[in-house]
């Protein structure tokens, strides 16, 4: 008979605390938001779950100090635009860029994984930022030829090759004084394959990243309320441990 009460006991507690946790959910604002997994078009070097997790983290905990409840449901590349369009979401997790175009349709929150390109250089170059690279050959890639724009011509010397792979041996051989690549690249091989040999030089030359964005027809004030608590998690430096965590850049 009391081996039956505490059953009993222990169920009406645990009920009790559902619909404690559940309340405390609904009492919030609720913003339902898309990911694909894929996080395409973006090359996230094989850490797409890396990104989701840590992103879903920064959601929960950006939530829970801002009293707003992101719902983050996953769904296909090629249905997240349209199931934002559709209002199948409030919003999504995208790279998508502020622009002329996306200005008129959607609100964009700051950048919460910064994917722009920047400056690798030698680890033991004294180089520390553009100033000591006035009138020196600077590498880029054939495949990130677009990023060419970013450097003023005639400030650096600019010199295209095939690969990033042909770039970096150019860059051993002290052919060329850096080489500029998409920052979680940069950070794959500072940590990888040259680990110790190269360093990031800049920081990234463009905003460009993956960002909390909504459609025209909602509220912005999620947005607002993510921008907070990104910034908040940033100067607090629970945000470098969340990266840290999710072994991300």
């Amino acid at each position: 008979m009391l081996q039956r009460f505490f059953v009993a006991l222990g169920l009406v507690v645990a009920i009790a605390l559902l619909m404690k946790g559940g309340a405390g959910a609904t009492d919030r604002t609720k913003v339902v938001i898309g990911v694909d997994p894929s996080w395409y078009p973006v090359d996230v070097l094989s850490k797409e779950t890396n990104l989701t997790a840590f992103s879903k983290e920064l959601l929960e905990v950006i939530g829970n100090n801002e009293e707003v409840y992101f719902d983050l449901r996953r769904v296909s590349s090629e249905n997240l635009i349209k199931g934002l369009y559709d209002g199948e979401f409030d919003g999504v997790l995208t790279a998508m860029q502020p622009g002329i175009v996306t200005e008129g349709r959607f609100h964009l929150s700051d950048s919460f994984l910064n994917t722009g390109p920047l400056l690798v250089v030698l680890r033991r170059s004294g180089v520390q930022g553009m100033t000591e690279l006035l009138g020196k050959p600077i590498g880029i890639p054939r495949e990130a030829s677009n990023y060419i724009g970013l450097l003023s011509d005639g400030v650096v010397e600019i010199v295209t090759y095939q690969s990033m792979t042909l770039a970096l041996e150019a860059l051993m051989q002290e052919e060329i004084t850096a080489v500029m690549m998409p920052a979680l690249q940069a950070e794959a091989y500072v940590k990888g394959s040259y680990r110790g040999v190269i360093r990031i030089a800049t920081t990234p030359f463009n905003e460009e990243g993956f960002r909390l964005v909504l459609a025209k027809r909602e509220d912005r004030e999620p947005v607002e309320a993510f921008n907070r608590g990104l910034e908040a998690l940033r100067e607090s430096g629970e945000y470098d441990k969340l990266l840290k965590r999710w072994d991300l850049p």
